[in-house]
């Protein structure tokens, strides 16, 4: 089964919407689009720029970055699996809100960056876009104020594994000396059984899939052909926040098309991880689990943190799926009053 190039160029297309919330009392208008990535319509575009890193293998990496304050951390955030850096608002606003400085970036074969959607050439490929993206980050903040930044990593869903093993493995030194902080939000450090049984969990790692090949791709077409309603539905397993889901449904650069090479690169990585976890993590990890969390298995999470015997730090948003960063109720109130304390901490 080859690719189908007629998709890929669908989940290409240029996207540009705008939609209108109430983010902690404050009324704002969110702009999306290919060209500017995620805008707020007030005064903290003013401190925004984006624009295009070049990888280790000349792809062009799409980044925004808000330069607010020099006295204040750089807070770096990872997207989860096939989304953008511009489909988590609300977190982005609060961190800006908060006088932190910020930069997103969109994983390769993601959003605006080069790439295959839902293929991987190598395993190693999203720790260095990562890592390109730092430097890009540490670099924009010494320019524009004359010092180097104290780093927060962040990530959502599996841009947490990307972000665990570049800070243990693959961060240089004057780079690793800058983190202070870890945090992650519904980290996918092991697939749900629901989406896959142990033994198949087990033999995948083992499979030699061709890199390019054996995209999933009926269900992208079904959302392709389908309404809002189809959407809601299709995605029912990763959030029951409709308002969330509607608002996510124009930004068609989101696919569902991952490859069964993806996967089992990826369950290879949690099992790196996991096997040397207590080795590697010596400054805070803070994460965060959704109750109902039917993606992930948050069983793993735990162990990953009492291995780096960080327990305490361990938080359970409760009534809550695996978007749990765009709720509009008391679940919200909660994980951000609680993040905030992290943060300042």
């Amino acid at each position: 089964m080859g690719i189908d190039r007629n998709l890929q160029r669908h989940v290409r297309q240029k996207v540009s919407f705008s939609y209108s919330d109430v983010f902690f009392g404050q009324n704002v208008l969110i702009s999306v689009s290919s060209e500017h990535g995620l805008l707020f319509n007030n005064d903290f575009d003013t401190y925004k720029s984006n624009g295009y890193s070049k990888n280790h293998n000349n792809h062009s990496i799409f980044y925004e970055i808000w330069l607010i304050d020099s006295s204040k951390p750089l807070i770096i955030f990872h997207h989860g699996t096939a989304e953008n850096s511009s489909l988590h608002s609300k977190l982005i606003y609060f961190y800006l809100m908060n006088g932190y400085n910020c930069i997103v970036f969109d994983q390769e074969g993601c959003g605006e960056s080069d790439g295959i959607r839902g293929g991987i050439k190598n395993d190693d490929d999203f720790i260095r876009n990562l890592d390109c993206i730092i430097e890009k980050g540490i670099t924009l903040f010494h320019e524009n104020f004359q010092v180097y930044p104290e780093i927060f990593l962040t990530a959502f869903s599996s841009g947490a594994p990307v972000i665990l093993e570049w800070y243990s493995h693959y961060a240089k030194v004057e780079q690793k000396i800058l983190v202070k902080k870890i945090f992650l939000f519904a980290p996918y450090l092991k697939i749900h059984s629901r989406i896959i049984k142990p033994l198949t969990h087990f033999f995948l790692p083992l499979y030699p899939f061709k890199k390019s090949l054996l995209l999933r791709e009926n269900s992208q077409k079904a959302i392709i052909n389908g309404d809002l309603k189809t959407y809601i539905k299709m995605n029912s397993n990763i959030s029951d926040n409709t308002l969330f889901l509607t608002r996510r449904f124009p930004d068609t650069r989101i696919h569902r098309i991952n490859s069964y090479a993806w996967l089992s690169s990826m369950i290879k990585q949690q099992n790196r991880i996991i096997q040397n976890a207590y080795r590697n993590f010596t400054i805070p990890v803070f994460s965060y689990i959704a109750s109902n969390d039917r993606v992930v298995d948050n069983r793993q999470t735990r162990l990953f943190m009492k291995k780096i015997k960080q327990s305490d730090n361990f938080f359970i948003v409760e009534n809550s799926f695996h978007e749990f960063l765009d709720y509009e109720d008391e679940r919200s109130d909660c994980f951000y009053c609680n993040l905030l304390g992290k943060l300042k901490k």
